[in-house]
């Protein structure tokens, strides 16, 4: 409802994480979706260089982390230690 009355969604926490951060971590594929559309950044990083493809992954956010990754986010992008995805 806030998206839809013209509120950010690229705004951030004391951690420079954003709501697709929080979403993607906790496999909430509608809100992710509804982010998205809304104009979030797939690749928005947060003080640990962690992405929202990052923090699902590492939670086993499958169905997040797909979608992600069909919307452009990048499985090799490294964190501030140099970690992927993957790792």
């Amino acid at each position: 409802m806030l998206v839809k009355r013209g509120a950010s969604v690229s705004v951030r926490d004391y951690s420079r994480s954003t709501a697709l951060h929080y979403a993607a971590r906790r496999d909430m594929i509608a809100v992710t979706q509804l982010l998205l559309e809304a104009g979030a950044d797939v690749e928005a990083k947060d003080k640990y260089g962690k992405t929202p493809l990052h923090l699902a992954a590492s939670q086993g956010a499958r169905v997040v982390s797909n979608f992600l990754l069909k919307k452009g986010a990048k499985i090799m992008e490294q964190d501030a230690s140099g970690k992927s995805a993957l790792h």
